[in-house]
């Protein structure tokens, strides 16, 4: 017998909560090498793969993920060992998933944490004319993000942009604009 669970989707594909089962496959080439490894994701999709899995042993594999997220057809899940940082440069590059082994990943530092959310927040009762209408924001970490047409974009490094996709949800201690991405502070 099956334990219920709940559904989530990687990408577009739902997984889980009654979910059909969905193909899923991994890449058994380089990461690194961005063609081989749109090639092989290609004939995976081709052949009914439905999520596919890169494996991402060090920070040239997690930089190669923004081209391959870039062309690849299928949800992206982002294969982590050893390294918190990478699954942070993972979601950095767009995937649709991170799969983490806990038994290998070592210790997340948790002051870097604190920075990663204090990034993702700004001061007072912001509504979405309020962030709409502000070209620079400054977050709660120290940092700043542009606004510009409601992409939010890394003031220091222009590398990590994040659309707003969805504004005023009220909250118990301010206002909620989800966007579409996980921005990091240019110190981590």
């Amino acid at each position: 017998m099956s334990r219920t669970t709940r559904q989530i989707r990687v990408g577009t594909i739902p997984v889980g909560g009654g979910a059909p089962v969905s193909v899923q496959s991994m890449t058994n080439t380089d990461t690194r090498d961005v063609p081989a490894t749109l090639a092989q994701i290609r004939a995976l999709a081709a052949a009914g793969c439905e999520i596919v899995r890169c494996a991402v042993p060090d920070r040239q594999a997690a930089e190669a993920l923004t081209a391959i997220r870039r062309e690849c057809p299928l949800p992206l899940v982002a294969d982590i060992h050893f390294d918190y940082q990478l699954a942070l440069a993972a979601l950095a590059a767009g995937v649709d998933g991170l799969r983490l082994n806990p038994g290998n990943i070592g210790t997340l530092d948790q002051d870097a944490l604190t920075q990663i959310l204090l990034y993702h927040v700004v001061n007072g009762r912001r509504d979405s004319n309020d962030v709409i209408g502000s070209t620079q924001l400054r977050t709660l970490q120290g940092g700043f993000l542009r606004q510009d047409s409601g992409t939010l974009i890394d003031n220091n490094t222009d590398s990590f942009n994040a659309n707003i996709i969805v504004t005023d949800v009220p909250a118990s201690n301010g206002i909620i604009h989800a966007i579409d991405a996980v921005l990091l502070p240019f110190q981590l």
